[in-house]
């Protein structure tokens, strides 16, 4: 597909380096924090869904190391274009439920529990429509011939449409991705300043410096973090828009170049939105072990029931 083979073997590092970071990135979520946690649950599901994905592009570069033809029907094109633009495209939206969540437990405590199953599978349903609504418009390009993705018409080895309209690729492909990133880093500076309001109020997190800081780490380094997805969302959607004069290949390539976000998002978020130091760890670990020690209490009690009624 690509004219010089060293960038085959670079993307195929690149996307198998997703893979591994991503699921490295689960194990340790799992092993880490209480995943029933909302919180922890949906980054956990981003983990997970964004490393699956990323085993379609790794596997769609080896067969074409192997036959650079065996792909070469849009079916197979839309195979190697899957598995790295839907954990791309996805990635502001799994950011927005992470600081949404978080918004509501600092906003209205108490309404919601932190580890509320209805608040994981509604995550859960919510992004399947967003994978729905993304493929939907795949599948439309594909049936239609709109040619819009530049990655795609490379594939098959044609040229650049020129008369395409930018309209396609802004309102129904940007535009949810750029609102879903200014939402995250407005709910980020909001969900900052609540915790700092909260801690002045509180005479008890006033007199530890240490702690005042700690508690403050998340939402700051959660806003740089989504601040910064703004750089390569803005850079790819000036290629599309624009062009710029620049040849198909050269602007396939630089948007394939977000496999480089998909290796490194969630990894990012995990060590350094989430796990502030090791007492963050702990207080996650003892979290899930109590969970687990409750869910076999209630178990254990549910077992008892029908041996209790043939006593009586």
């Amino acid at each position: 597909m690509w004219s010089n083979k060293w960038v085959s073997f670079a993307l195929t590092g690149i996307s198998g380096l997703a893979i591994c970071t991503n699921f490295k990135s689960y194990r340790y979520i799992k092993h880490t924090f209480n995943t029933k946690d909302n919180l922890f649950n949906i980054l956990s599901k981003d983990s997970l869904v964004t490393g699956t994905l990323s085993i379609l592009y790794f596997v769609a570069n080896i067969i074409n190391f192997v036959n650079e033809d065996a792909l070469k029907s849009k079916i197979g094109c839309a195979f190697s274009f899957v598995g790295w633009w839907l954990p791309t495209i996805m990635g502001p939206f799994w950011s927005l439920l992470i600081t949404l969540r978080r918004f509501v437990q600092l906003r209205y405590p108490n309404l919601i529990p932190n580890n509320s199953s209805i608040i994981n599978c509604l995550a859960s349903l919510i992004m399947t429509i967003v994978a729905f609504y993304y493929m939907t418009i795949l599948t439309f390009d594909l049936l239609k011939d709109v040619r819009h993705f530049n990655f795609i018409e490379h594939c098959l080895g044609r040229q650049e449409k020129v008369d395409k309209s930018p309209a396609f690729g802004f309102f129904l492909i940007g535009l949810p991705q750029f609102v879903a990133l200014i939402a995250t880093v407005a709910l980020d500076i909001f969900n900052h300043f609540t915790i700092v309001k909260v801690m002045d109020g509180n005479q008890v997190l006033k007199i530890s410096e240490e702690e005042r800081k700690r508690r403050e780490k998340i939402p700051k380094r959660a806003t740089i973090i989504n601040s910064c997805m703004f750089i390569p969302f803005t850079v790819f959607s000036l290629v599309v828009v624009k062009g710029f004069g620049l040849s198909l290949e050269f602007k396939a390539l630089l948007v394939t170049s977000a496999t480089f976000v998909v290796a490194a998002r969630n990894p990012v978020i995990a060590r350094f939105a989430f796990q502030v130091n090791k007492q963050i760890q702990k207080e996650s670990v003892e979290k899930r072990r109590q969970a687990e020690i409750q869910e076999a209490l209630e178990r254990k009690q549910e077992r008892d029931k029908p041996l209790e009624l043939l006593e009586v």
